[in-house]
């Protein structure tokens, strides 16, 4: 599934979401204009302001956005739209009001958010590749 084969409601409230994500910081960073920008390339740019002056005017509180996001049932629209804002959110950093805003979202739409300790070590489970040479184990 892509963004195109939302239904109109569903690429509405995907596009509320996009631009309360990137208000939440009271910044629109270089990147996240990127990102916006290519989402207006994908859905074209005429029926993106549409859909993005519809989600204006739909959503002007809190209790609006929950409610237009109230729309969107499927799971899998809900992952798509989950990642896509995901995706602009950390283009320049989450910060403490989007990340309220996309575990809000989440616990909403029962999408488990997993974050990577940074104190991970990747290598625990990594496995060196047997080369078939077990002559130096033999020299014991």
């Amino acid at each position: 599934m892509e963004l195109m084969d939302m239904n109109h409601k569903e690429k509405v409230a995907c596009l509320a979401l996009v631009h309360a994500v990137v208000a939440a910081d009271n910044d629109t960073s270089p990147e996240e204009a990127e990102h916006i920008a290519s989402l207006a390339d994908e859905f074209g740019e005429d029926k993106y302001i549409a859909l993005v002056d519809e989600a204006n005017e739909l959503v002007q509180t809190e209790d609006d956005l929950k409610a237009v996001v109230s729309d969107i049932i499927d799971q899998d629209t809900r992952d798509m739209v989950f990642e896509t804002i995901l995706e602009c959110a950390i283009e320049n950093g989450v910060v403490t009001a989007e990340s309220e805003l996309l575990e809000w979202l989440a616990e909403e739409w029962d999408i488990e958010i997993v974050f990577q300790d940074d104190e991970t070590e990747v290598w625990d489970d990594f496995v060196e590749p047997d080369d078939g040479d077990d002559t130096a184990e033999e020299d014991d």
